[in-house]
């Protein structure tokens, strides 16, 4: 009769840390994906920032029509602190037709230009992503003359 009890103490002592390792097991892979979010999520926060300085950038000189890349560590306002972060941008000129309104010969529409714009994470270690793609429109250039730069306290 004692050798029957130990044998099921035995039993219940190899199930409980079974169960008790499944348990860590599926608590520590929580951590693991908490941990993974929190550092995309971070990430794109930086990313974000980075894309809204580009951008103000732009405002006050518009990018000239083409491609181009670039790192942001090689800007003096960034560094290495941002070495895992590079830009990619496109900008091309649009045609505007404008079905219902009527021409006027003698003045033509300004041009307006599309901006891509990509910031791109690649730290080396982890997978390349790309956490912020952004498209937007740009008018002619020469309506941000120092006059209007001036009149709208951009200068």
């Amino acid at each position: 009769m004692k050798r029957r009890a130990r044998s099921f103490v035995l039993l219940e002592v190899i199930l409980s840390l079974m169960i008790l390792s499944i348990v860590l097991t599926t608590l520590l892979r929580g951590f693991v994906i908490a941990l993974g979010a929190i550092r995309e999520t971070r990430i794109v926060s930086t990313a974000t920032l980075l894309t809204e300085s580009l951008l103000e950038d732009y405002e006050l000189e518009p990018p000239l029509p083409g491609s181009r890349d670039g790192l942001f560590s090689d800007d003096p306002r960034f560094g290495e602190a941002f070495a895992a972060y590079r830009w990619e941008r496109r900008v091309e000129e649009v045609s505007i037709r404008y079905s219902r309104v009527p021409r006027n010969p003698l003045q033509e529409p300004e041009p307006l230009y599309r901006l891509q714009l990509s910031i791109v994470y690649d730290d080396g270690r982890h997978r390349r992503f790309t956490p912020m793609r952004l498209t937007t429109y740009l008018l002619d250039t020469e309506l941000f003359s120092d006059e209007a730069l001036q009149e709208n306290q951009l200068f």
